[in-house]
């Protein structure tokens, strides 16, 4: 198996290796929770999706996304606050019946 070793600089007692089987393990789990987010965004109302688009991925304050969706503060809120309830709750399903079903 190959593994690629790291040596702590500031401590050379310190090492750890990476085996690639770890990497591919990961990448694949990214890829699968990529999928599911992915899927949990489907689930979302338009409006929640703009919203949570604006202030996560456009890093964008509550006061911006108000004036660009042309409502109030507390419905950006609501609507931010609402998805990712969606989002976490639909997530937290498909990794229950991935594990149920295993």
């Amino acid at each position: 198996m190959k593994t690629t070793s790291y040596t702590n600089v500031e401590n050379d007692e310190t090492e750890f290796s990476i085996s690639i089987e770890d990497i591919l393990i990961q990448e694949e789990t990214n890829s699968t929770n990529k999928a599911r987010l992915h899927t949990a965004f489907e689930q979302l109302s338009s409006r929640q999706r703009e919203a949570i688009y604006l202030k996560y991925y456009e890093e964008m304050n509550y006061e911006q996304i108000c004036e660009i969706m042309n409502i109030n503060y507390q419905s950006v809120r609501n609507l931010i606050s609402k998805g990712i309830l969606i989002l976490r709750e639909n997530i937290v399903s498909a990794i229950l019946l991935i594990m149920y079903l295993k």
